[in-house]
């Protein structure tokens, strides 16, 4: 099952509560574990021990978030209100290789970032299902368990290597890099 962590933003939580509640009703409709700070159940990656010997309940926080990322397969960020917080998850979870989608409901932060891993759009009450359904149905299909053989020149190779060497890829990782972009480079 696709484990998905949902953030969002505490400063704006009363006054967008309906959004943040529909948001986190369409990730459940989804069939996919959750786990969300609006509800605190990130706290559950804490044990007691850790608590006690850090009582500082924002450090807590930051650590469970932190372990909650690092649990998740995709991250579903409400960014309507950047601040550091947010913006620091959204780069914990692109910098460990976490599909993270973005999303506001002020502005389309798509064209401001590039990440493979980085998604955004701008919603409404009426958009968020279709958003999350198809963030969702991306990553949900089976994970890499096909093996494909192929036969390449020398130079075709060296090409293939010193471009993933480049990018901070093996080759594999370089050639899968390809097909996801020519797959998804519309983010639709």
């Amino acid at each position: 099952m696709l484990k998905v962590f949902y953030t969002d933003s505490y400063k704006l939580r009363s006054k967008a509560a309906k959004y943040y509640d529909k948001i986190i009703e369409a990730i459940k409709d989804s069939d996919v574990e959750v786990v969300t700070t609006t509800a605190g159940s990130h706290l559950s990656f804490l044990d007691n021990k850790f608590k006690k010997n850090n009582p500082n309940k924002e450090f807590q926080h930051n650590e469970a978030v932190r372990r909650a990322i690092m649990w998740a397969d995709i991250v579903i960020v409400e960014i309507s209100r950047p601040g550091f917080r947010l913006s620091s998850e959204v780069m914990f979870a692109l910098n460990n290789k976490k599909p993270t989608l973005c999303m506001s409901l002020l502005e389309d932060l798509s064209t401001k970032f590039s990440d493979k891993y980085f998604y955004a759009c701008m919603y409404n009450e009426y958009n968020i299902k279709k958003i999350i359904d198809d963030f969702i149905h991306k990553f949900k299909s089976p994970r890499i368990d096909q093996r494909f053989n192929m036969l390449l020149s020398k130079d075709d190779l060296e090409y293939i290597k010193s471009k993933s060497e480049v990018e901070g890829l093996n080759a594999s990782e370089y050639l899968r890099n390809l097909i996801y972009k020519d797959r998804f480079s519309s983010n639709s």
